[in-house]
């Protein structure tokens, strides 16, 4: 419950900060009501919404629930460089982290990543994005 808190008062302070990124949620918000015309909204209406999967997105990469993932190594691997050059050895047992926060706001990966732009991930931008560079 509480990563869904956070989220949720997250997602509300940047829509307050960004009354912009509000103006064009709500007005997504409103024509999703029309479409339904008095029905009760359903999952398949809220997965239609394409502004709020970006700004979900955004809040997610700029604010992420997680600092670092965590796995365990199951056998033994070898991570070589494009040349096949040796760059570490990982054996059976070994946990590996994944800085997800040093991810989300490197530059390298997400230009101006301090700033709130849910359209990182609009259809036109999301195949911009590095191959695990968002989790």
């Amino acid at each position: 419950f509480e990563n869904n808190a956070n989220f949720t008062a997250t997602i509300c302070h940047e829509l307050m900060e960004n009354p912009e990124v509000q103006d064009r949620l709500f007005k997504e918000a409103l024509e999703v009501r029309d479409q339904l015309a008095g029905k009760p909204l359903t999952y398949e209406a809220v997965m239609k919404m394409k502004y709020m999967d970006m700004v979900t997105s955004e809040t997610l990469r700029k604010w992420s629930l997680a600092g670092a993932l965590d796995r365990l190594c199951s056998k033994d691997y070898d991570l070589t460089d494009d040349k096949g050059n040796l760059i570490f050895k990982f054996k059976a047992g070994d946990y590996i982290w994944f800085p997800v926060v040093g991810l989300h706001n490197d530059e390298r990966y997400f230009e101006d990543p301090n700033l709130f732009k849910p359209e990182r991930f609009s259809e036109e931008n999301k195949d911009n994005i590095k191959p695990y560079t968002y989790l």
